[in-house]
C-alpha cells in the first residue's frame, strides 16, 4: 500500500495555470509571467540543460557524455534534458576532486586586436563561484575564481573602449593563441573557434545573466560593467 501511495503522488498532475495565477497574486513575487507556456519555458531555461549545452560547456563528444551518464555522474531527466544543478554539482566535484587535468587559469588573454576568452574555463569559473559561494568558508574578497571573472570583465570594458571585439575559443584553441597570427590560424581551422561578441552582444549576455544565477553576477564589478557598456 505504501508503494501505491508513492506512485499516486508521483502521477499527480502539476497545474501550471494555477501556478501562474498564484505567482500573479503574490505581492512579494517579482516574477511576471503571462501564461503557463511562458512559465514552463522559464523553468526549462533556468533549471535544465540540453545535451548540446552540456557538450558545449564540457567540450566533450556525445560518446563521452553518454559515458558520464552510464557511469551515474549525470542524470538524464528526459530525452536529452539534464538537471542544471546536477550538471553543475558534477562539474564542481570533478574540479575539487582533481579529476580534470587542466588549470582554470587563465580565463582570458589580451592580444593586439581583441580579448580572447577560454570558453570552458569561463563556464567553469562561473560554476565554481556559484557552488562555493554557498559554503560557510566562502571568502568573496579572496576567492580566486571570482577574481578571475572580475579581471575578465574589466578587460572586456577596456577592449570595447578600443572598439575591438571579444572572441571565444575552445580550450585547445585558446592555449595556442598569443597573437593575431595565431588567432587567424585557429579561425581558419574553424574547429576551435566558438564565436565573438560585439559590445552590444556582450552587454545583452550580461543582462540575461543578471536574471539568472551563473556565478558571474557575484563579481564585484558586474553591475558596474553593465552600466559602463550601456553608456558607451
Amino acid at each position: 500500500m505504501k508503494d501505491i501511495g508513492k506512485k499516486q503522488t508521483a502521477n499527480k498532475r502539476i497545474d501550471l495555470a494555477k501556478l501562474v495565477e498564484y505567482i500573479s497574486n503574490d505581492p512579494e513575487s517579482d516574477l511576471v509571467v503571462q501564461d503557463a507556456e511562458e512559465l514552463l519555458r522559464r523553468i526549462v531555461d533556468q533549471y535544465t540543460m540540453t545535451t548540446g549545452e552540456v557538450m558545449h560547456w564540457f567540450e566533450v563528444s556525445r560518446q563521452r557524455l553518454l559515458g558520464l551518464k552510464n557511469q551515474g555522474y549525470l542524470d538524464e531527466l528526459k530525452g536529452g534534458l539534464y538537471s542544471r544543478s546536477n550538471v553543475e554539482a558534477m562539474r564542481w566535484q570533478q574540479i575539487k576532486g582533481g579529476r580534470l587535468r587542466y588549470e582554470l587559469y587563465p580565463v582570458f588573454r589580451v592580444i593586439e586586436c581583441c580579448l580572447i576568452i577560454d570558453n570552458r574555463r569561463y563556464f567553469d569559473c562561473q560554476n565554481m563561484v556559484k557552488m562555493e559561494s554557498k559554503e560557510k568558508n566562502y571568502d568573496p574578497a579572496n576567492h580566486p575564481y571570482k577574481q578571475a571573472l572580475e579581471e575578465m570583465l574589466s578587460a572586456a570594458v577596456e577592449t570595447y573602449k578600443k572598439n575591438q571585439t571579444v572572441v571565444y575559443l575552445m580550450q585547445k584553441g585558446f592555449d595556442e593563441v598569443y597573437d593575431l597570427n595565431d588567432l587567424k590560424r585557429v579561425e581558419k581551422k574553424g574547429r576551435w573557434f566558438v564565436g565573438e561578441h560585439t559590445k552590444d552582444e556582450f552587454l545583452e549576455m550580461l543582462e540575461r545573466t543578471s536574471k539568472t544565477e551563473t556565478g558571474l553576477e557575484k563579481a564585484d564589478n558586474f553591475q558596474a560593467t553593465i552600466s559602463e557598456l550601456a553608456s558607451m
